[in-house]
């Protein structure tokens, strides 16, 4: 993310065209939820070694009703913004739940 900051605007525009001039923006709102879910991976990816499904059942399930719940409310407020605001808002509900079970299963909750 630190390299996509530092890339002028103009270089997306070049490269893909005129309607791609807010690429830069949407993904630097972004940034928050690509971490948060690169974060949660890491954690899926332990459940899953575990065969606890369930676990990402839930916290998959948690984050799809936030985004449920939000969107339109985000979306019709500021548009591409409230669609990048809605993601990291679930990628971060997503990534709040595999910690907290996380957290449990090595018994510091």
């Amino acid at each position: 993310m630190v390299v996509l900051y530092f890339i002028p605007r103009e270089f997306f525009v070049f490269l893909l065209g005129q309607d791609f001039i807010h690429v830069k923006t949407v993904m630097m709102y972004l940034s928050p939820g690509i971490l948060f879910i690169s974060f949660a991976t890491i954690i899926s990816h332990y459940f899953a070694g575990l065969g606890k499904q369930r676990i990402l059942l839930i916290a998959n399930s948690c984050g799809l009703l936030t985004t449920i719940s939000v969107s339109r409310y985000l979306i019709a407020k500021d548009q591409l913004l409230g669609a990048s605001y809605s993601a990291c808002l679930s990628y971060f509900v997503a990534t709040i739940i595999l910690v907290a079970f996380f957290l449990k299963k090595i018994s510091l909750i």
